[in-house]
C-alpha cells in the first residue's frame, strides 16, 4: 500500500502478499491479507520522500509488539519480524488460528483482533537511553480462548515463535518533529483474513490462485534479454560453423584413409 510518501507491505513465506480492498480514510488506509497459520511474517514498510526520521511503530491484534527509528533518508526500507521479549531475547511474530472453547463465559474476541497497525511519526532524536517495555509479549505469547462463535468467521490471530537469543539495542528517546502536531504522519492497518473467509465474502475471487502457486517471472530488464539474445545468437554461429567444419573434414578424411590403404598420394588442402 501507499499513502502520504510511504509504502507499507506484509511479506510471509518468503512472498510479498497481495492487498485487496483498499479504503482511504484521512492519514489511514486499510486493505485485506490473506493470512495462512503457522506461517511467520514481517512487516516492511519505506521513507519515499525522507528529510526526517521516522518512528514506527507496529501493533498486531491492538498489542503494541515492535518498532524502529530510521535514519531520515528517501528510499528507507525498514522491516520488522520480531517480537523483543528482553534486552537480549526476541520471538518471531506468526500467524495463527484462534484457539476456540464451547464455554459461553470465555472473552469475546477484541474488536483488533485479526489486525497488523503500522504507525509512522516524524520525530527529531533527544536520547539512547530509552526504556524498552515488554509489556505486549506475554499477551501474544498467550492468545485467549474465545467461544466457537468465532468459528464461522474463520478468524486468526498473531502468536510468538520460541524465544532465541539477540543483539541488545539501544532504545532511542524521541520527540515529534512539529510539537503542534503530535500524531501519527500516516498509518496502515492490514486486515488479516483466511483465505477461504475473503473467498466467501467477496474480497478475493474464487478462481484466482494462491500467489504462491506459480513461481514469480524474474525482473529482468528490457537491455538485459537483448543482450543475452544476442549472445545465444553468437552461439549458435559457432556452433554452424564448427558443424560445417566437421562436414568438410570428414569426407577428406575418409578419403585419405582409402587411399592411404591403396599408397595414393593426395593434396588435401583447401583450393
Amino acid at each position: 500500500m501507499n499513502h502520504r510518501d510511504f509504502d507499507a507491505w506484509i511479506c510471509s513465506d518468503g512472498r510479498k502478499l497481495g492487498t485487496y480492498a483498499h479504503e482511504v480514510d484521512g492519514l489511514t488506509v486499510k486493505c485485506y491479507i490473506a493470512s495462512e497459520p503457522g506461517k511467520p511474517f514481517s512487516v516492511h514498510w519505506r521513507d519515499l520522500a525522507g528529510g526526517s526520521r521516522i518512528r514506527g511503530t507496529v501493533y498486531v491484534d491492538g498489542v503494541r509488539a515492535c518498532g524502529s527509528v530510521s535514519k531520515g533518508y528517501a528510499g528507507e526500507v525498514v522491516d520488522r519480524s520480531e517480537c523483543m521479549s528482553s534486552p537480549t531475547t526476541c520471538r518471531e511474530l506468526i500467524f495463527s488460528a484462534l484457539d476456540l472453547t464451547d464455554d459461553e463465559n470465555a472473552v469475546e474476541a477484541g474488536p483488533n483482533i485479526g489486525t497488523i497497525k503500522i504507525k509512522l511519526s516524524k520525530v527529531v532524536l533527544v536520547g539512547m537511553n530509552g526504556v524498552r517495555k515488554y509489556s505486549g509479549v506475554d499477551r501474544l505469547a498467550s492468545p485467549p480462548l474465545v467461544n466457537e462463535r468465532m468459528k464461522k468467521l474463520n478468524a486468526h490471530c498473531v502468536s510468538l515463535g520460541r524465544e532465541r537469543p539477540e543483539v541488545a539495542h539501544k532504545v532511542v528517546q524521541t520527540r515529534p518533529l512539529d510539537p503542534s502536531n503530535t500524531g501519527p504522519h500516516v498509518i496502515f492497518e492490514f486486515l488479516y483474513r483466511s483465505r477461504e473467509w475473503l473467498e466467501t465474502q467477496g474480497v478475493i475471487a474464487v478462481k484466482d490462485e494462491y500467489p504462491n502457486s506459480v513461481s514469480p517471472a524474474p525482473d529482468i530488464k528490457d537491455d538485459m534479454i537483448h543482450a543475452q539474445m544476442a549472445a545465444l545468437r553468437g552461439q549458435l554461429v559457432k556452433l554452424e560453423e564448427l558443424a560445417q567444419l566437421q562436414q568438410d573434414v570428414k569426407p577428406k578424411m575418409l578419403q585419405l584413409e582409402l587411399l592411404c590403404k591403396t599408397g595414393t598420394t593426395i593434396d588435401l588442402t583447401g583450393d
